[in-house]
């Protein structure tokens, strides 16, 4: 909710921007990435170069919070704003049989107002580039990553 809180006036501000004129935005997500993880934030041993770099020329968060040490809850929640309970995902996307076991769907409602779509309809490009986690991987007829909103997509469903 933060993330998406902190995004929203950015959004408004760059809407009528033109698109030379908007800030890029790479949002980086990493299960099990301790904030201590990267050189920038003092590891001495981990080198992290570029990420280094991208921190240093842009906006690096030091205060946040994760709703859910979960994958999939952790990405519905950024991508809708809300908490991943709201759309009844507390554990990760499986098959089927353990998604009905768990009490859930078998992916994200792709109809909810997401952060991708947010995004287009500011003039950004989007892109979902490794792990997805928003739906089971090999359930048949879940929808792709573009069905959420996005322009591009290379994902790992596993």
């Amino acid at each position: 909710m933060r993330i998406f809180i902190l995004l929203m006036p950015l959004l408004l501000l760059t809407s009528n921007a033109r698109a030379e004129d908007r800030p890029n935005i790479l949002f980086i997500y990493a299960d099990d990435w301790g904030w201590g993880d990267l050189g920038c934030h003092g590891h001495p041993h981990i080198l992290t170069p570029n990420l280094d770099r991208l921190a240093s020329e842009g906006t690096d968060f030091h205060q946040f919070t994760v709703c859910n040490p979960v994958c999939s809850p952790s990405r519905t929640a950024i991508v809708t704003g809300n908490y991943p309970a709201r759309h009844g995902v507390h554990e990760h996307f499986a098959s089927h049989q353990q998604n009905v076991d768990r009490g859930m769907a078998d992916w994200l409602d792709p109809n909810v107002t997401l952060l991708p779509r947010l995004m287009k309809q500011a003039g950004y490009r989007t892109g979902h580039f490794g792990k997805w986690h928003l739906s089971g991987g090999a359930i048949e007829g879940a929808p792709l990553p573009e069905a959420y909103g996005y322009d591009d997509a290379a994902v790992w469903t596993g």
